[in-house]
């Protein structure tokens, strides 16, 4: 999930790059996406280490979702503006919108992954009355054996 996080923060300040390349005019809205894609990218690294991985991708995870609800919202009415008729600048719109899917695309694989780790980890837990039957049931196996 480490790199995932990488790769998607790579994006997201690719995104940034690709907007101020696109349009020669430089609106604010250019820069949103790099500024949640360098958290992403640094919580990325972090994760690498084993011991800090899952609260680095916890917390990648939740600036992710910020971004991907934000910008969301922020899309939304812009969407409105545009339907009653004021101007709207859809190079920004645009740049939003991508920045939104892709840390919503980011949640969901991230919640995806979290919840088969969980899976898999209730499945490899062992009760303590299954491990004493299990033991129990080796022991008689073993004696006979013998």
């Amino acid at each position: 999930m480490a790199r995932v996080g990488i790769v998607f923060g790579l994006l997201l300040c690719g995104l940034t790059y690709a907007a101020m390349v696109w349009d020669s005019e430089k609106i604010p809205a250019q820069f949103i996406p790099m500024m949640f894609g360098i958290p992403l990218l640094f919580c990325g690294v972090v994760a690498l280490n084993p011991h800090r991985r899952k609260i680095s991708m916890q917390v990648a995870a939740s600036v992710a979702g910020l971004g991907g609800v934000f910008g969301s919202i922020w899309c939304v009415t812009r969407c409105l503006r545009l339907a009653t008729g004021k101007p709207v600048n859809m190079h920004g719109l645009t740049v939003i919108a991508v920045m939104s899917l892709l840390c919503l695309v980011f949640v969901v694989v991230w919640a995806r992954l979290f919840f088969q780790m969980r899976r898999r980890q209730a499945a490899s837990a062992v009760s303590p009355d299954v491990a004493r039957h299990n033991d129990e049931v080796q022991n008689v196996g073993s004696t006979e054996e013998t």
